[in-house]
């Protein structure tokens, strides 16, 4: 038995031939949710991320790490600044809207596509992302899943 590569073992178990094209995207993706207070389970699912070239990523990277530089902090993570535990811990609003809108301005300047998936139920509802381009396209679609396999 020979190990294939990954690409070629994908490739043939989704029916791929030689004429086939392929693009790669690279995402980053971020989930939230809430959960049943009494199991513990996730109860509704959020999904949510940027599609983009490998270039965007790497310039949004860099503008990313100068902000968090230009705030004094290691790493943005959500959870905690809503909480306002460290490194958020005592900073005032203007602060936070102040980092909140740098980040945000970064993200829409390198990122061309966002989405968002909610699923509720057995029916996930699409969650319209910022920009129109990608608006427009989606209603073609008629489905979050097309892009977004939240599954």
């Amino acid at each position: 038995m020979t190990n294939l590569p990954v690409m070629t073992e994908l490739g043939r178990g989704l029916g791929w031939h030689a004429e086939t094209v392929l693009a790669m995207l690279w995402m980053y993706l971020d989930e939230s949710g809430s959960h049943n207070s009494k199991s513990g389970y996730l109860e509704h699912l959020v999904l949510g991320g940027g599609i983009a070239d490998f270039p965007a990523w790497e310039a949004l990277s860099l503008d990313w790490a100068a902000t968090l530089e230009a705030f004094e902090i290691p790493m943005f993570h959500m959870a905690d600044f809503e909480a306002r535990v460290a490194p958020f811990e005592g900073w005032c609003n203007i602060k936070r809207r102040a980092l909140l809108s740098g980040l945000l301005d970064i993200t829409v300047k390198h990122i061309p596509f966002f989405f968002g998936v909610v699923d509720k139920s057995d029916k996930p509802a699409f969650v319209r992302g910022t920009k129109p381009i990608l608006q427009k396209r989606l209603r073609k679609c008629g489905s979050g899943h097309v892009i977004c396999a939240s599954r």
